[in-house]
């Protein structure tokens, strides 16, 4: 039933949260030639996660400013496009969105982007796991807008039991 609500091929349910999530989703995906491209608002089970996988990253250069009040907006196209420019043998990118502010991404326009070049799009969703029940009032969701993979905290935006995540 999750599969069809978010429309995604399975769901795999995680009762240790989205840091065991996050680790299942890397896993999944890593291998001898990964590199991953991330923001630099990833959770640090991202950054750990990497360092257990052994696979290669770069953060996005995204210069801070104080945009609408936010230190770090999130990734513009322009920023993601001169890190793919920089680094060409990107496999993934992991984004975070919603952030812990609530700024969405561009997720549609990110995915196509990615998909054209052959690299995936992972989505750290912990904190919009309620956008698909409200389509007409939240963005669309990152099953929805063409993310390969995305980790959701129930726990955080809809009633679910202490720690309860999809993958």
């Amino acid at each position: 039933e999750a599969s069809r609500m978010y429309g995604s091929g399975a769901t795999l349910f995680v009762e240790t949260g989205s840091t065991t999530g996050i680790r299942v989703m890397m896993a999944s995906v890593a291998g001898p030639d990964s590199f991953f491209l991330l923001p630099r608002t990833v959770h640090m089970s991202v950054v750990h996660t990497l360092a257990l996988l052994g696979s290669e990253y770069a953060f996005i250069e995204e210069k801070p400013v104080l945009e609408d009040g936010f230190l770090f907006p999130q990734t513009s196209p322009r920023d993601l496009s001169a890190a793919l420019e920089r680094y060409p043998r990107t496999t993934d990118v992991l984004l975070v969105s919603p952030d812990y502010y609530g700024q969405c991404a561009d997720l549609s326009a990110v995915s196509s982007a990615l998909h054209a070049r052959g690299i995936r799009l992972l989505v750290d969703e912990a904190h919009g796991s309620h956008f698909a029940f409200g389509k007409e009032l939240f963005p669309k969701d990152a099953m929805a807008s063409g993310a390969d993979i995305a980790v959701q905290s129930l726990h955080k935006t809809i009633p679910a039991l202490t720690m309860a995540s999809q993958i």
